[in-house]
């Protein structure tokens, strides 16, 4: 059978398929990987895509073999590839790294090889900090020495290509990146476009493919009609409508697939156009999110995703390295039934939240606990894919109690480990809220030993002034990360917010909605932002709620947000937040509402040595 998929010219000078077998699976039984790309070739396919990771070289290179032996294919008519792993970055590495994939292939050459991550880490997945340039250096020996006719990389971002092609003596001919209608990528592929790399799209379906059983309020994809009608009206599937999106785009494609009928599928894609108005129904699904959002590898030196996480909010990084989902679902409430905790969380966590805050002195560590445990037995979400935050509390500041407040804590959580740990208020008291007198310093010394000890990754505060915060910063040895603070638009708080920012310390903003919230029902005079009219015309441009326009101000000017709500259609709007931007005329309405009035000033504790306000 002859070639089915046109080809592409490749800065090198060589051609590639635009449609490639690809062979990555979390788990196969032995033999499938064979079999897989026996029916590929037999369908077609003459691109074919491993990766030494994958641990699949021996089957694949063993069908590849079948199917020369058979006289169905010709080693000169095939474009392999395959990838080289993170834990042989070091430039000696690379070429007996390929030599190794090449016998488990049975070939002399492969057709391109690709530096799979940026990262680079050694045995024992500890962080090796190699350069990717120098492991460039190692790829481009490859070329001479006529064991892979192109190079080229994976996962890599704009920076990183910059800085490559800068130094490069043979420039990489494509970036092969997650790109699919639920990630579009267009900025990448953009820039790889402009430079001459052609972009390959792994994960192709996104959350099209029923390999992805994504959460609630992500799939809309596999289910909404107007991509239905699209493939009915030429006969073709979702997932065919998805692939010839990406191919229409000058994307190459590298489906995967066991099952004989969707390999043949996959590659059954042009004999049809799609229209411009089809192509911008299929791009109206991007909701940036990450089927493989490499967060094992996010600590490393070179990670490439500052973007993402897995749920459905952007991260922002953290001054140590960790990044911080920037909504989080808050916790505390003046009142509420039992197990209304458990099910916010479980809500949340449902509809795309991957951080989640408490404190110690909410009283329902014991719920969120519950809640986050349900959901990683329900194969929801994994540990690592969640930001927990939780606080201590003031009359645990002695240097000494500072660790077994957060065990406890952690005992309640049902935790091995937080994500970040604050200071709740730089007041100390005692059991009967009377001031003790006790220095944050102090205290803060007793948080830093925190981490050596693993119990949390970050540590932070919360309620600090701009005083406070430069004394604590001018004594820490680790600084800390947040300053979780009242931020809305009625209390806008410029001043404190551009000092934390110029410290790298995150501004998070609790109680983000200020007096929009029917929580602070405010004497008139106070409350005009929940009914003036130029509010209501901006939420009404954009189809949303005065809340939703409050935390995107928010989030516009930097700012992290941690709303709370008991009611799951509230919660779900919270993080509906990244399909719209205000303009700068509209953050300036939003902020001409701020009256300066905080709805948590604790005047109990005006006389404490260190009430910050």
């Amino acid at each position: 059978m002859v070639a089915k998929a046109p080809t592409v010219r490749l800065s090198s000078g060589f051609v590639m398929p635009v449609v490639g077998l690809g062979t990555y699976a979390r788990k196969a039984e032995p033999g499938q990987f064979r079999q897989a790309v026996e029916w590929g070739i037999e369908l077609g396919y003459r691109h074919i895509d491993t990766a030494s990771c994958y641990k699949n070289e021996e089957e694949v290179g063993e069908a590849i073999g079948n199917k020369i032996k058979q006289g169905v294919v010709t080693r000169v008519e095939l474009f392999v590839t395959t990838k080289l792993w993170s834990d042989k970055h070091a430039e000696a590495d690379v070429l007996p790294s390929l030599k190794e994939s090449l016998a488990k292939l049975r070939l002399d050459y492969v057709d391109l090889y690709l530096i799979h991550w940026p990262v680079s880490f050694n045995d024992k997945g500890e962080d090796a900090e190699i350069d990717y340039l120098e492991t460039w250096k190692g790829m481009e020996k490859l070329v001479d020495l006529g064991l892979t006719k192109s190079i080229g990389v994976s996962n890599f971002n704009e920076e990183q290509l910059e800085r490559l092609l800068k130094v490069a003596t043979i420039k990489p001919v494509v970036n092969q990146i997650e790109i699919n209608p639920t990630l579009t990528q267009h900025s990448l592929v953009d820039y790889c476009k402009t430079h001459s790399i052609i972009p390959v799209a792994y994960t192709p379906l996104g959350l099209i493919s029923e390999a992805r059983p994504e959460f609630a309020g992500k799939d809309a994809i596999k289910t909404d009609p107007k991509l239905g009608e699209i493939a009915d009206k030429y006969g073709n599937t979702r997932a065919q409508i998805a692939l010839k999106y990406l191919v229409q785009r000058g994307i190459a494609v590298v489906p995967k697939s066991f099952t004989k009928s969707r390999i043949a599928q996959n590659i059954d894609i042009f004999d049809f156009q799609l229209t411009p108005e089809e192509m911008a129904v299929v791009d109206s699904y991007n909701i940036d999110h990450r089927c493989v959002p490499g967060l094992a590898l996010s600590k490393l030196k070179y990670f490439p995703f500052l973007d993402r996480m897995v749920g459905k909010a952007p991260t922002v990084k953290l001054s140590n390295g960790y990044v911080m989902p920037v909504v989080g679902l808050g916790t505390y409430a003046a009142k509420s039934e039992p197990g209304q905790y458990r099910q916010a969380v479980e809500w949340s966590i449902d509809l795309g939240y991957r951080h989640i805050d408490t404190a110690s002195i909410y009283k329902n560590e014991e719920e969120v606990g519950e809640g986050i445990d349900n959901k990683i037995k329900d194969g929801v979400v994994k540990r690592e894919e969640l930001f927990v935050t939780t606080k201590l509390w003031n009359d645990r500041h002695a240097e000494a109690d500072v660790l077994p407040s957060l065990k406890a804590s952690l005992a309640r959580l049902r935790l091995d480990y937080v994500d970040l740990y604050l200071v709740h208020w730089p007041v100390s008291t005692d059991e009967n809220d009377k001031d003790t007198g006790i220095d944050y310093l102090e205290t803060w010394r007793g948080m830093e030993k925190l981490i050596s000890l693993g119990l949390t990754k970050s540590i932070g505060v919360s309620n600090f002034n701009e005083e406070q915060l430069e004394r604590l910063l001018q004594a820490a040895t680790i600084k800390p990360v947040v300053n979780q603070i009242e931020i809305s638009p009625t209390l806008t708080q410029h001043g404190l917010v551009d000092f934390c920012k110029s410290r790298s310390v995150i501004p998070v903003a609790y109680t983000p909605l200020g007096l929009i919230s029917v929580a602070w029902p405010e004497p008139t005079g106070k409350d005009i932002i929940k009914s003036d009219p130029k509010l209501g015309e901006l939420a009404k441009k954009y189809g949303r709620s005065r809340s939703q326009i409050a935390l995107k101000y928010l989030l516009q000017r930097g700012i992290p947000v941690i709303p709370k709500s008991f009611t799951k259609a509230r919660i779900a709007e919270n993080i509906d937040l990244f399909d719209f931007q205000l303009t700068d005329d509209e953050i300036a309405l939003v902020d001409s509402y701020n009256i300066n009035h905080r709805c948590v000033p604790k005047l109990e504790w005006t006389d404490n040595k260190n009430y910050p306000f």
